[in-house]
């Protein structure tokens, strides 16, 4: 292989004959993916300009859910959710301890790990915090009006 062609530092350019110069990445297990990741827009998108991109996601379409990371630093992360009538953010699990502050007043489904399901009611700027460990589905019970709220992860 002409290494003029292929940097030294890829590993295709260093491939015994006969071998496949397929560069493979290891598997990422669903489990151990921040669940935020789950958010980014569809990959046929990446590279088109903002007023050229669908304007719901593959995941929107899919759950009705949403986030955007407004700002993010050494020790915190702040994302806004929005969650469509009738979709939900599926089940997952906070490695870190959060504040929650919704930005509307509205009825929300919680489902534990266990499947048992609670109805609260959010109330804009009401904020709550959250432990470590905390593993929930959440749901947009109402037909005609979008959640959105503020997620403050404390990264320490």
């Amino acid at each position: 292989m002409d290494c003029d062609i292929v940097s030294r530092h890829d590993p295709r350019a260093h491939a015994p004959a006969g071998e496949s110069t397929r560069v493979r990445r290891p598997a990422i297990p669903a489990q151990a993916r921040p669940y935020t990741r789950l958010a980014t827009c569809c990959w046929r998108t990446a590279g088109a300009p903002r007023r050229a991109r669908p304007r719901h996601s593959r995941r929107r379409r899919m759950t009705g859910s949403h986030s955007e990371i407004q700002a993010a630093g050494d020790h915190f992360r702040v994302t806004k959710w929005t969650i469509d009538p009738g979709g939900s953010i599926p089940i997952h699990r906070h490695d870190h301890p959060y504040i929650v502050v919704p930005l509307v007043t509205a009825a929300m489904d919680v489902t534990d790990a266990t499947g048992q399901r609670a109805t609260t009611q959010l109330r804009t700027g009401e904020s709550y915090s959250r432990p470590v460990g905390t593993q929930h589905e959440i749901g947009n019970p109402n037909t005609n009006q979008t959640i959105t709220f503020i997620e403050i992860e404390l990264l320490g």
